[in-house]
């Protein structure tokens, strides 16, 4: 991670643009007083964040605010905390190492506090500059106790075919800091409803590599292979029911003549009681006889550190 550097010297035009900058883009308005020697004033620069958009912000000074965290980014030149701020996205640079500060290990949707300043940063191969919310310090205020959206449709224009595609959305920030506990609820639940599965190349004569849009966001691999279902037999190893159901494991591409799949996931997770709701709705399809129905249906687990349960399972009736 590049240095911090408290004083911006302007060394080269501001446009300069050797190669690609990894940076997040944000929209940052800045009034910038210049002295002689082209540094920045840092007593009279101000700018604008989505933090406290109606204010007035200094370099280098430290404000506290309440935010909800989404997830941790590290694709960029610079570490990058998500968060999200009356409705608005917020990207705010980190320096800490994760895997040796569990204070900073938190969930999707949880509310923390941020210490956080405007901070000079070098960007695009260190030829040129931005000034960005660089965080202090950091600590969980309340954590979530609410459903998330796992996974929802959107309809979106496929320019090349011309045509409107009903697209599967999987709620990405949430993969990033998800529990096994999570994983394996939502990993069951994909096994047997089909989710955006397309055969990886051609399909091998055991039908070992059908790849599937829920399962490779869970990191679970192919369908039915020992990633996805070892994964699940492991974790209800004392769940005599599941493990007879994940006995056999059927293959459902997008091109099956029969198939269902999600139009929505929410997924619920009691951390107090260690409970975990996943509630979907499915849309099935025979394409031979054109016809369609659809139904909802909630699955209940328990769990513990190393073990979860399926408790219960509701189904709606089935509708046309």
């Amino acid at each position: 991670m590049k240095k911090n550097i408290s004083v911006l010297l302007l060394t080269i035009a501001l446009g300069s643009m050797a190669c690609t900058s990894k940076v997040k883009k944000e929209d940052h308005t800045a009034k910038v007083n210049m002295t002689e020697s082209a540094e920045i004033d840092s007593v009279k620069a101000t700018f604008s964040t989505n933090l406290r958009p109606n204010e007035s912000i200094f370099l280098n000074q430290t404000y506290t605010d309440t935010i909800e965290f989404l997830s941790y980014e590290d694709d960029f030149d610079y570490a990058m905390l998500i968060g999200k701020k009356n409705g608005k996205g917020l990207y705010l640079i980190y320096d800490w190492y994760l895997e040796t500060n569990e204070k900073y290990i938190f969930k999707y949707g949880d509310l923390i506090e941020v210490k956080w300043k405007m901070d000079s940063i070098i960007i695009d191969c260190e030829e040129t500059f931005d000034v960005r919310e660089r965080i202090i310090d950091s600590k969980l205020i309340l954590a979530t106790n609410k459903p998330v959206k796992f996974l929802w449709r959107a309809v979106k224009d496929d320019k090349l075919l011309d045509q409107k595609d009903n697209d599967m959305i999987i709620n990405e920030s949430f993969c990033k800091s998800i529990t096994n506990q999570e994983k394996v609820a939502l990993g069951y639940v994909a096994s047997f409803i089909g989710n955006d599965c397309f055969w990886d190349g051609k399909a091998n004569e055991d039908r070992s590599n059908l790849k599937c849009k829920i399962l490779t966001a869970l990191n679970l691999g192919y369908q039915c292979s020992d990633t996805h279902y070892g994964f699940l037999k492991r974790w209800f190893s004392q769940d005599s029911s599941v493990l007879k159901k994940l006995e056999v494991c059927h293959t459902m591409p997008e091109t099956a003549t029969v198939q269902t799949t999600f139009n929505e996931i929410i997924i619920f997770t009691d951390k107090a009681h260690k409970k975990i709701e996943v509630r979907y709705k499915i849309q099935g399809i025979n394409m031979r006889e054109s016809k369609t129905w659809n139904y909802t249906k909630t699955d209940y687990f328990k769990y513990d550190s190393n073990n979860v349960w399926l408790t219960k399972s509701q189904k709606s009736e089935l509708t046309e």
